[in-house]
């Protein structure tokens, strides 16, 4: 499980538009995004998953809607300061991001259970990247060879 506190490229405003919403959702490679008010609430989550059932399901398709008309209200929230183990608990086939609010809703961190790729300055680090090697050298001998 990794916390992620930048959430810039998770958050879009409820009335920004659909195509907005879903360019984020290919860059941040996690397949969410989460619709967030003007005075910062989470108020819906929007998924790979939910964009395809709202397009099967819709007659005039316009990207350029606001996020809140697709977006799933009826989603997973858990407070900020949720034990670990209690957040890895709640993950199971349907969940897999969990986003981390205070009492007012505000989205302070969301929890993935597994990330698809993260960042070493700017290396993407992934399943399907390159191998990242990491050489240390430290004096953890005193400069003494022997040792």
């Amino acid at each position: 499980m990794i916390i992620e506190r930048n959430l810039s490229k998770f958050i879009v405003f409820s009335e920004d538009s659909l195509i907005n919403a879903l360019g984020k959702i290919s860059d941040n490679k996690n397949g969410v995004v989460f619709s967030v008010s003007e005075s910062g609430q989470i108020d819906g989550i929007l998924t790979d998953g939910d964009f395809r059932r709202w397009i099967t399901s819709t007659v005039n398709i316009d990207l350029n809607i606001p996020v809140r008309m697709v977006c799933n209200k009826q989603f997973l929230s858990l407070p900020f300061d949720t034990p670990h183990e209690e957040i890895e608990a709640a993950f199971n086939d349907r969940i897999s991001v969990i986003p981390l609010v205070d009492k007012y809703l505000h989205l302070l961190a969301i929890s993935l259970r597994k990330p698809a790729e993260f960042m070493i300055g700017d290396f993407p680090i992934g399943d399907d990247k390159p191998a990242f090697i990491i050489a240390e050298i430290g004096n953890n001998h005193n400069g003494s060879l022997d040792l």
